[in-house]
């Protein structure tokens, strides 16, 4: 029911214009960094739920094909990264940890490192 749900979220989102709406805003510092935009939603739904992401990489494969050069970035982007908010509820929940300090900024800018790196290598090894 949870994947189902998320799934039904993620449909919502993308039929309502947020996707849309998520690239034109960050088109910009996706330019700026290489990365098509294509892959915004993907990479700002990915340290929010792992099960969301597949279902966008799913989405995004479908859409542009398989073993193109976006495809290759977003599989790389799945692989590389973590669901940060998740595991942080998780983790922290079960100790019962309120103080997280710098966990979540240093953890925003793993994902970020992750994801250019992703792209970068991809286009060092595909194109």
């Amino acid at each position: 029911p949870y994947i189902i749900g998320i799934f039904l979220a993620i449909g919502v989102f993308k039929t309502g214009g947020g996707i849309e709406a998520l690239e034109f805003i960050f088109k910009p510092i996706a330019n700026l960094m290489s990365i098509p935009k294509e892959l915004i939603g993907l990479i700002i739904v990915k340290p929010l739920s792992g099960s969301g992401a597949l279902g966008m990489y799913t989405e995004l494969a479908q859409r542009v094909g398989v073993d193109t050069i976006i495809e290759r970035m977003g599989a790389t982007i799945v692989g590389a990264s973590e669901t940060i908010f998740y595991t942080m509820a998780i983790y922290y929940g079960s100790l019962k940890i309120k103080n997280t300090r710098h966990t979540l900024t240093c953890a925003m800018i793993s994902h970020i490192v992750g994801v250019i790196a992703s792209v970068f290598i991809c286009y060092i090894m595909f194109v």
